[in-house]
């Protein structure tokens, strides 16, 4: 019994090292390797000094198989590259079909390059933002006060600003010709009789006419009360003033203009009558002279007949 019993696993172990084992992969396929034989597994890198350690785990799957798994969180890693896309410790590029760099993300920023022309590269970093002479499309309005404009808001905003230059260039116009109107403006000189005098005044500016009227009190010739005003498009202005004389001596000795022509008016008509009343006087005396002489005559007539009859 016991001889039969060795040799019945003589033969099965026979068949065993004859059967070898068979290892199925994810294809469908399978490698048979018999007992005392090697099993050989590949990855396709040879260079130890690129490889890493603790990225792929291998797990029991079912009942006679294992599962080699990547792990979620890779580390260690120098470079990975997918297509066109290469990361690296430098940071991250994507390459055109002609091999040139279009895009990289490096520590110190992004550069983005169409086709690899780097004339006209998009450049963020921590110190620039550059789009390289591009437009920037779809940009929202800014609300805060360090946010981007758009060219919507910045038109707008100078539309506001033409229009209040405008309107401040309007208000300076009638400003200028309310100024104009009011300078022309002027007193009469000092008349003791007329102390009060009026004026009206009319400007023009640009675009702009004001009309002005104004008033002048002179109770003496050492002070002058004024008040004026214009008024024209809104803009009306009002002036009130006081011109006065520290001199004690003004308004005792001397005299107006006006005041002087009066007097000398007032001289000249009484110096035309004291010259026709000299006149008058003048020929009063010639008359009075030619009675005398004739009286002169009468009486040497007189006396010679006087004279002749003794």
């Amino acid at each position: 019994g016991n001889a039969a019993n060795i040799g019945d696993v003589k033969a099965i172990a026979g068949q065993a090292v004859a059967g070898g084992r068979v290892f199925a992969g994810d294809d469908g396929g399978s490698v048979t390797v018999g007992i005392g034989e090697t099993l050989q597994l590949t990855g396709g890198q040879t260079d130890t000094s690129k490889l890493t350690t603790g990225n792929i785990g291998v797990v029991k799957d079912g009942a006679a198989g294992l599962s080699i798994r990547l792990s979620n969180e890779l580390t260690g890693l120098d470079s990975v590259s997918a297509g066109n896309s290469t990361m690296n410790t430098d940071g991250f590029t994507v390459r055109n079909g002609s091999g040139a760099a279009g895009t990289s993300v490096t520590g110190s920023g992004i550069t983005i390059a169409k086709e690899g022309d780097g004339t006209h590269a998009v450049e963020i970093s921590n110190s620039n933002v550059s789009v390289g002479g591009q437009q920037i499309h779809d940009v929202a309005a800014g609300t805060a006060a360090t946010d981007a404009v758009n060219v919507g808001q910045l038109g707008g905003a100078m539309e506001n600003v033409s229009n209040a230059i405008g309107r401040l260039g309007s208000r300076v116009d009638r400003v200028g010709a309310g100024s104009a109107a009011l300078a022309a403006l002027h007193p009469l000189e000092y008349d003791p009789d007329d102390k009060l005098n009026f004026a009206a005044g009319f400007g023009h500016y640009r675009s702009a006419n004001a009309a002005a009227i104004g008033a002048f009190f002179q109770p003496d010739e050492r002070v002058r009360l004024n008040l004026g005003g214009s008024m024209g498009g809104g803009e009306n202005m009002l002036n009130a003033g006081i011109t006065f004389s520290l001199d004690p001596v003004r308004g005792t000795n001397l005299k107006s203009r006006t005041a002087l022509t009066r007097e000398v008016r007032q001289l000249r008509t009484d110096n035309q009558t004291l010259r026709e009343d000299n006149q008058k006087v003048h020929e009063q005396l010639a008359a009075m002279s030619d009675q005398l002489n004739k009286l002169s005559a009468l009486v040497e007539k007189l006396s010679a007949e006087a004279a002749a009859k003794q």
